[in-house]
């Protein structure tokens, strides 16, 4: 049942828009542009809180919604007190290093993200053109890990030395252009309905962290940013149509809508099934849930994803691939325990905070400092997805970034 149906549509919407307006306005000096992924974030936190009202609304207030809401407030408070405005902190930085060694390093970043692709382009050869949005699917059955680890560690650095050239080097400017499109383009058929919303605050991260011009580049950025969400709104709709046999494009609408107000998915399934009768919590319980995807390749132990749990204790039924929701903050703090609910949120916040306004100095310092930011927000969205891509991000970084950013050749 879609959320809008289970839950009255008047709460969740005044609840997401009203969140939106307060976050909005008390961090708007944090704000860059409307491709700001920091305005992404805040639509999620705003969802999670239209999930938590609805059901407040429906079924009253009880010991986990309290937590629920407690950690998100508390993350946002502490959030406003550790960020820094991007544009008195990283204003009008010069990207380090010689044409040569960027490009160099373009080349790298761009073979391991096509590399990524490989096995999309061999499902692709084989099978109809409708069969190829329906590619995520098959990736439940088992990915290639190396394939993995590159998609998610040398995406970010692809996007950055991309956007670096194209600002810096005119001659080569449409080229890496028509790479970047290509590349999205291949994201698209893949099944990737958000490809282009992820690839627009790609852009959003670069300007608001190396390249903020004036106010007049500002306004510029806001409204194209603008256009081009729209254009990815209509791409995720058309894919999502394609999802399901006979569906129109109102009804792609209806599953988009529905996927906006219900990032606190898992939240709904913990507190309408009870779920803290049926998981383990405490410190061991945790670690075992964000490092699960690395344990269990290490030790004979259950590395089922609190996602996974929760879709099983939902349906009533054991499944034998991933499902379910991200593994969020709420949920984070609800495997911790109470005891850790202020620690937990401050530590989140903070290390959120940090790596959005990390600078490091040097062209590798500057990508990695990118990268980070780009998936900052990712802590809360789903720990053990975010510790794959962190650890991906530095295997990428000094595997081949900073050899190659310190190897004593000659590239100028």
């Amino acid at each position: 049942m879609a959320y809008y149906e289970k839950y009255d549509v008047s709460v969740l919407l005044t609840s997401l828009f009203l969140t939106m307006g307060v976050l909005f306005f008390s961090f708007r000096k944090y704000i860059t542009s409307i491709i700001d992924p920091i305005v992404l974030h805040f639509i999620w936190f705003s969802s999670c809180m239209a999930i938590i009202m609805g059901f407040i609304y429906k079924h009253g207030v009880n010991a986990n919604i309290l937590l629920f809401t407690g950690s998100l407030i508390l993350y946002a408070v502490f959030l406003f007190y550790f960020l820094k405005p991007q544009s008195s902190s990283v204003q009008h930085i010069e990207i380090g290093g010689s044409t040569k060694l960027i490009f160099f390093l373009y080349l790298i970043s761009t073979v391991l993200t096509f590399y990524s692709k490989i096995d999309f382009i061999i499902f692709a050869s084989k099978s109809t053109f409708v069969e190829w949005f329906l590619y995520r699917f098959v990736l439940l059955e088992g990915r290639n890990p190396t394939q993995y680890i590159f998609r998610l560690g040398a995406f970010p650095f692809f996007c950055f030395f991309s956007f670096v050239l194209i600002i810096n080097n005119p001659k080569v400017r449409f080229i890496i252009i028509f790479i970047l499109v290509i590349n999205l383009f291949v994201d698209v058929l893949s099944g990737g309905r958000s490809s282009i919303l992820n690839f627009i605050f790609a852009i959003g991260t670069y300007f608001s962290k190396f390249s903020l011009g004036d106010r007049q580049f500002v306004k510029k950025l806001n409204t194209y940013g603008s256009i081009m969400i729209i254009i990815s709104l209509f791409v995720a709709i058309s894919v999502t149509s394609l999802y399901k046999e006979q569906a129109t494009l109102q009804d792609g609408s209806l599953m988009i809508f529905d996927r906006v107000i219900s990032a606190g998915d898992g939240l709904d399934m913990y507190l309408t099934n009870n779920a803290d009768k049926y998981l383990d919590t405490g410190l061991i319980a945790y670690l075992k849930s964000a490092l699960g995807l690395f344990l269990g390749k290490l030790f004979d132990v259950d590395t089922k994803s609190i996602g996974w749990r929760l879709y099983e204790i939902d349906s009533g039924m054991e499944i034998d691939v991933a499902a379910g929701p991200n593994y969020i903050l709420p949920l984070q703090v609800a495997i911790l325990g109470y005891m850790y609910l202020i620690p937990y949120t401050l530590l989140i916040a903070y290390c959120v905070a940090k790596m959005r306004i990390l600078l490091i100095r040097g062209t590798g310092g500057y990508a990695l400092c990118y990268a980070l930011a780009y998936n900052c927000f990712t802590l809360l969205i789903d720990i053990e997805y975010a510790t794959l891509i962190y650890v991906s991000i530095f295997f990428v970084y000094f595997l081949f970034i900073y050899p190659v950013c310190h190897i004593r050749i000659r590239l100028k």
